[in-house]
């Protein structure tokens, strides 16, 4: 149901579209808080990510009281975070003295991979600072997806995924480079979640739109 929510507004955003439309890319980096699973462990919360999104104008009246001029949809992948830590797997006869017959301990090195991807819808608002310049505001909903996969000594052991509809915030600035190009750097904000694990997450990253 989640799901059909951001389609829905997908939707009613695409009938009030009128005027002008935009492709557009980005690529940059992402940040998770709370990503680390496991305390203490090496941990990667930053990595590589992009975006591709489609927008336009909104002509609508009681939206530009408050200031909309614009929707944007857009898929983020946000890339991959990596955990490794050493654990015990097994100890057999642990009443036993260390060294002695009888006493061994069995550790494995663990891997966690987790990868966070997002389709989002939103509301777009544009202030002119200069004839080519905009700051750019975005608020909406994400479609988030959270996996996880575990394997240990390099064998898999499990996987979890978990889909949630989250808020979704954009920030940004804008500059025209040509009559139909503009470059764009912004930040990308929202939530994840899985399994007792969650967070916030964000992409910050600089990109292209051709206006059509």
């Amino acid at each position: 149901m989640k799901k059909y929510a951001v389609m829905g507004m997908a939707l009613t955003l695409c009938s009030m579209s009128f005027g002008q439309e935009y492709l557009g890319f980005s690529l940059g980096r992402s940040s998770a808080t709370g990503a680390c699973p496991v305390s203490g462990a090496p941990c990667s919360k930053s990595a590589l990510a992009g975006k591709v999104m489609l927008g336009g104008t909104v002509d609508v009246p009681a939206l530009h009281t408050i200031g909309v001029s614009g929707y944007e949809f857009s898929y983020i992948r946000f890339g991959r975070t990596k955990t490794r830590f050493t654990q015990l797997l097994d100890q057999q006869n642990a009443n036993a003295v260390a060294g002695a017959p009888g006493y061994s301990l069995a550790y494995g090195d663990y891997d966690l991979h987790g990868q966070t991807n997002a389709m989002t819808a939103a509301m777009v608002w544009r202030a002119s600072i200069l004839a080519t310049t905009s700051l750019v505001g975005k608020l909406g909903l994400a479609y988030v997806t959270t996996s996880l996969n575990a394997s240990v000594n390099g064998a898999h052991i499990g996987q979890g995924t978990a889909s949630k509809l989250k808020p979704y915030v954009g920030l940004g600035i804008e500059q025209q480079i040509l009559p139909a190009t503009t470059m764009s750097a912004g930040l990308d904000w929202t939530r994840y979640s899985l399994q007792g694990y969650a967070g916030p997450i964000r992409m910050v990253g600089i990109g292209l739109q051709q206006a059509f």
